[in-house]
């Protein structure tokens, strides 16, 4: 289905706008990542061909974020994360407009709501030991494949062939018993 990218932008902005006013309030710390940042640093805006809006935190101002959003968020917005839906298994928020519709090819037929929303995401300490951040990045790594495959069910790994299919196949067993 075809959408207006600007009528789109301006929504997205309005979500924004909110999240930035609670964080204001609260004197919780955020900014840009990703292709929002290079939007409003390149494009003063957004990248001409995207139509998300990325926030990052960090984990302290993250939690204290959800938590002042049950209180403090307006009602026309509300928090969709995997404590508010648990069919919903991203590490990370997203701030909807209630009242709208946007379907994702890849969040078609899944059991939480499919709104216009802004993603926050947590920034989480990384040590300065190169040790202990290989092993925080390998212990990442295995949890979102985990993830992925309990989100996705046994359609996330049938598409490869052969020791690879297998793996998968192996992590999505394992998957059944991770929270």
């Amino acid at each position: 289905m075809d959408y207006d990218m600007n009528q789109l932008r301006r929504v997205v902005l309005y979500i924004a706008k909110e999240v930035k006013r609670i964080c204001e309030e609260n004197d919780l710390r955020y900014t840009l990542i990703g292709g929002s940042l290079i939007g409003a640093v390149r494009h003063g805006g957004f990248i001409p061909w995207d139509d998300d809006f990325d926030i990052v935190m960090p984990r302290r101002d993250y939690e204290q974020f959800l938590e002042v959003c049950k209180t403090q968020l307006s009602p026309q917005f509300s928090v969709l994360n995997w404590n508010m839906n648990p069919n919903f298994m991203m590490g990370f928020s997203k701030i909807l407009l209630n009242d709208t519709k946007a379907v994702e090819e890849v969040h078609q037929n899944k059991e939480y709501p499919c709104q216009i929303y802004i993603d926050i995401f947590p920034f989480d300490h990384i040590p300065d030991e190169i040790g202990l951040r290989k092993k925080q990045e390998r212990k990442t790594y295995y949890d979102k494949k985990l993830l992925r495959c309990k989100q996705n069910g046994n359609q996330y790994y049938k598409h490869f062939h052969g020791g690879k299919r297998f793996i998968y196949g192996c992590l999505f067993l394992l998957s059944n018993f991770y929270n």
